[in-house]
């Protein structure tokens, strides 16, 4: 292997881990001030599932064996014609859920105003389909696969790869949420990579890269931070006002100006409550395994059967402490220890850091497409360790689908 591709092998890990250890310090050197049970507790656990995570992925990186695999192109067009009426469809449902209309006025509106968009509610609850459960796997690989056939194809699927893009951007500025415009700058990130392998030994090529990226995180987090004041009703001229309620780090109250500390405090709850929660969790020690009570989908799923595992769950037991199981954050990691156990939690990231080391390198291979989809799962998964079980809980049909054929064809393609 050349110094170029060496430097790619490990490149999703670098960021990820980087990004998990920047949100982890942040608790103890951010500017918001975490009153923690047991810091000591917190900070080695922290280090054993970054551990984990990294000799998972080295694992999978030696185990790893090139695939490959081929689409027709007329099957390549009907999933991106699939995904892109899947997508709209999506599109319409969740603005329904929040009681908006389908229209440009929406948006507008949206963009002006996230937190009354966030806020809004339907006057009637609206189910989820099982068809809709069904299909979600043909939308989730719908842009993966539109950037890795990218080159191939025609005008008109690029285009149609481009609305797809567009729709799926709108349905979450539409509603006030930012969760899904994050999931595209760094999927996109990483398959634009992924599709071009010779782009990290291209200076300038990877550098217009890195500045389109970095203006995307910008816009994302002046986003971010206004959608965070206009769901507590506030404006931007009324951060120096927050300043007055919140018990800051005096370090940033010294050398940083109001509006800023007031920005970072922001990201910072965002990143950091997930951490709280999870030292308050360790807390109270092993609890005894709970069927299903590792993500909102499988919980559901237990309740279709009549089984409610919620009561027994860490989520239950944490709202003592005022963090609420279906609006705080509690980490990947709290989550999976209502199912494995804090013990076994290490193992479980150990697997995570294996499969994504995996579905990367056949990713740069370039010559299996169900690796793109694959990846981009575990690479949001992974993204979202400081948060929730992300993907089981809101990802799950496309998880097990894609999951299960991309390792299905590892075991009859491997070369």
């Amino acid at each position: 292997m050349n110094n170029t591709k060496d430097k790619s092998l490990y490149f999703p890990l670098k960021i990820a881990l980087t990004f998990l250890i920047i949100s982890e310090l942040l608790v103890w050197i951010g500017p918001l001030k975490y009153f923690l049970f047991n810091g000591s507790k917190l900070i080695l656990y922290l280090i054993i599932v970054n551990i984990a995570l990294y000799l998972g992925y080295k694992r999978g990186m030696k185990s790893f064996h090139p695939t490959k695999l081929s689409f027709t192109m007329p099957t390549v067009y009907l999933l991106l014609l699939l995904g892109l009426i899947l997508t709209v469809r999506s599109c319409k449902m969740m603005w329904a859920r929040h009681g908006l209309p389908f229209n440009i006025n929406t948006l507008v509106y949206a963009l002006v105003n996230p937190g009354d968009s966030y806020h809004s509610k339907a006057t009637e609850e609206l189910d989820i389909s099982s068809l809709t459960i069904l299909f979600a796997p043909f939308q989730w690989i719908a842009i993966p696969l539109g950037i890795y056939y990218w080159k191939k194809l025609p005008k008109l699927f690029k285009t149609i790869v481009i609305l797809t893009f567009a729709f799926e951007t709108i349905s979450w500025l539409g509603i006030g949420t930012r969760k899904g415009i994050f999931d595209i700058i760094i999927i996109s990130f990483f398959l634009i990579i992924a599709n071009n392998k010779d782009i990290l030994k291209k200076p300038t090529a990877y550098r217009r890269l890195k500045i389109w990226t970095f203006i995307g995180i910008l816009l994302f987090l002046f986003y971010f931070i206004l959608s965070n004041l206009s769901r507590g009703g506030k404006e931007l001229e009324d951060l120096a006002d927050t300043m007055k309620t919140v018990d800051f780090n005096p370090f940033y109250k010294k050398h940083l100006p109001l509006w800023l500390v007031v920005a970072l405090s922001n990201i910072t709850s965002y990143l950091c409550q997930g951490y709280y929660a999870l030292d308050k969790a360790l807390s109270l020690g092993i609890k005894p395994i709970t069927p299903g009570g590792q993500s909102w989908f499988t919980i559901m799923l237990a309740n279709k059967v009549g089984y409610d595992p919620l009561p027994d769950t860490y989520l239950n037991a944490l709202q003592t402490y005022g963090i609420d199981m279906r609006i705080n954050w509690h980490t990947i990691y709290v989550w999976l220890a209502n199912e494995f156990t804090f013990i076994g939690v290490p193992f479980i990231i150990y697997i995570i850091g294996y499969c994504f080391a995996q579905t990367w390198l056949d990713s740069i291979n370039h010559e299996n497409p169900l690796a793109f989809p694959t990846f981009a799962l575990f690479l949001i998964m992974v993204y979202y360790f400081y948060a929730n079980n992300q993907v089981i809980s809101f990802s799950f049909m496309p998880f097990v689908v894609c999951v299960f054929f991309y390792y299905f064809f590892r075991l009859i393609r491997s070369r």
